[in-house]
């Protein structure tokens, strides 16, 4: 019986289609048609190699595809060899480091030889390896799998490797390629400090503020979390993904437009080369201290200050606890560094941001604590957006 379940899946997904208005597949084939390369890949990593995928195709012109088993088992093999029997080179990406235990290779061999090529010669296979240890899978590194392919079909063989890794150290990892001319679709922005600061609270709310309608069509948000030991005092790293479009990449924000700390604290050397490293040219650094962002600035590594003043990096520091205290008695200063970050990045009109914002704190918060405490956070916003935003460098 179970050899005959995935015609029963199908003909069930057939009628879902039907009624939903969907054209869900049991194998979804990415711009394969013509594909001289393909990468066969399942889960959260195909929104990324998509990206990668349209840039090779839009900016370099090289043929390249993905196919996608959305039944995984039963292995649907007449599906999956409809993407991959009529390409060059195939790569198979998998999260399954065991030997002899590489389900999706395995599934991919037998599709192709129950249902070879038509002119007899079979693509090169390489199997690659990706989120050991969670190690995030980026758009560098689904452009290092599309390089070792194009490699290999160049005749270099010597230089491309069969059986690789990606997102680890070793000598049989594919090193990051970098995307010139690659354009963002979203705006990236990530906050930074523990949870009693109401890091979490400011980032969803930024989240649903982008994502209401603003009678021009709503944002597409996507957002996620690095969390410490949260016990231990360590760090809460926050990421907010915004786009005018749907948002396909759910790998972890590397290249972000915003970068705010909550508090001081966390400015040591090795998160601020990491997150600073981070922020794109002109972006906007934000951090809640009593010190002046000149004096911050001289306290950071010759590295980081290179990068700030190299990328034209706007920074800012104000002491939004200090508000937050005179406002709302607590130390939550979340509202100012969002009405500060509206103002510097220019997402919504400053108006239409508070009338925003005032609709949903007075949602969460007004049955408890009444009109006072929705004035009083919109106050404190106020405060946020009357900061002034320096041109780049840091000297404010």
């Amino acid at each position: 019986a179970y050899r005959f379940l995935p015609k029963a899946f199908i003909a069930a997904m057939d009628v879902m289609n039907q009624l939903l208005g969907t054209r869900l597949e049991v194998v979804e084939h990415y711009r394969t048609k013509d594909a001289d390369m393909v990468i066969v890949v399942i889960g959260s990593g195909v929104g990324v190699v998509k990206d990668v995928v349209d840039y090779y195709r839009d900016v370099k012109g090289w043929k390249v595809g993905i196919t996608r088993p959305v039944l995984f088992t039963p292995p649907c093999y007449e599906e999956i060899a409809q993407g991959v029997r009529g390409t060059k080179a195939v790569t198979v990406l998998e999260r399954a480091a065991i030997a002899h235990n590489q389900p999706l290779l395995r599934d991919v061999q037998v599709a192709l030889q129950l249902s070879p090529p038509e002119n007899g010669q079979m693509p090169a296979v390489f199997h690659g390896v990706y989120g050991l240890g969670s190690k995030d899978f980026n758009k560098h590194d689904a452009a290092a799998v599309i390089e070792n392919m194009k490699t290999h079909l160049d005749g270099e063989q010597d230089r491309s490797l069969q059986e690789f890794y990606v997102g680890i150290e070793g000598p049989y990892t594919l090193k990051p390629v970098e995307l010139p001319g690659y354009e963002e679709q979203e705006l990236g922005m990530t906050f930074v400090g523990v949870g009693a600061e109401g890091v979490k609270t400011a980032l969803e709310t930024a989240g649903h503020i982008y994502a209401q309608d603003t009678g021009e069509g709503a944002k597409h948000i996507q957002s996620g979390a690095r969390y410490g030991a949260a016990r231990k005092g360590a760090a809460v790293f926050m990421n907010l993904r915004i786009s005018d479009g749907s948002i396909r990449n759910s790998s972890e924000l590397t290249e972000r437009d915003v970068l705010a700390f909550f508090n001081d604290k966390f400015l040591v050397d090795d998160v601020l080369r990491e997150y600073v490293g981070g922020l794109k040219e002109g972006g906007l650094f934000v951090i809640n201290s009593t010190r002046p962002a000149s004096e911050l600035l001289a306290s950071f590594s010759e590295y980081v200050q290179t990068l700030i003043r190299d990328r034209q990096i706007r920074l800012v520091a104000f002491d939004a606890t200090r508000a937050a205290l005179a406002h709302l008695d607590r130390n939550l200063p979340g509202a100012a560094l969002l009405g500060l970050i509206n103002k510097g990045v220019g997402i919504l009109p400053e108006e239409v941001f508070e009338g925003k914002f005032k609709q949903i704190i007075g949602a969460k918060l007004a049955k408890k604590g009444g009109s006072a405490i929705v004035d009083s956070n919109v106050a404190l916003l106020r405060h946020g957006s009357g900061q002034t935003v320096s041109e780049a460098g840091g000297d404010r």
